[in-house]
């Protein structure tokens, strides 16, 4: 699903062996999953499929618990604010850990966006190749020559006279 920027996996690890697992599912898909931050750190991910397993009730999962992959050509839109939880407001100056949790604005970029041009470009030089070929084609046309009129021989001739013009 990389139209959206960013893909999640789920790992699932055991102690002492590592990573035995990654699942990348539709219940894994960007449209399911956000992501929240408490300054400049990623405090977990929520969403329709993250739920806690006795509840069934939506919860805030630890960070480790998915893996965000985004394309890096992400721009910040400086007419949206972020989502923010809490009663506080947002301030630069206070401590990281007094910042109010927040969803992140960088889901990543679309890997159309930025093959769309590319693509259009090798359009314009398969049109231009194309052209190129038809254009040659039409100069060969040109420079035919009748021999109807003639026996072969004399044509023959004709023919090897005009060429090494």
């Amino acid at each position: 699903m990389a139209i959206f920027g960013v893909s999640y996996v789920r790992p699932y690890a055991e102690q002492g062996r590592g990573i035995t697992g990654i699942e990348s599912s539709y219940y894994t898909l960007p449209h399911f999953v956000r992501e929240f931050y408490r300054g400049s750190q990623l405090v977990g991910f929520s969403g329709d499929y993250i739920l806690d397993t006795h509840s069934l009730r939506r919860v805030i999962t630890e960070p480790w618990n998915l893996v965000s992959m985004k394309n890096p050509y992400w721009t910040p839109q400086h007419k949206v604010i972020p989502v923010s939880y809490g009663t506080k407001g947002y301030s630069l100056l206070s401590e990281q850990a007094d910042k109010p949790l927040m969803e992140t604005q960088n889901y990543g970029t679309s890997f159309p966006e930025y093959s769309y041009e590319p693509y259009l470009n090798l359009c314009a030089a398969l049109a231009a190749l194309k052209s190129t070929r038809n254009n040659a084609a039409k100069i060969d046309r040109l420079i035919a020559l009748t021999t109807n009129t003639l026996d072969p021989v004399n044509a023959a001739n004709y023919t090897r006279g005009v060429s090494r013009h």
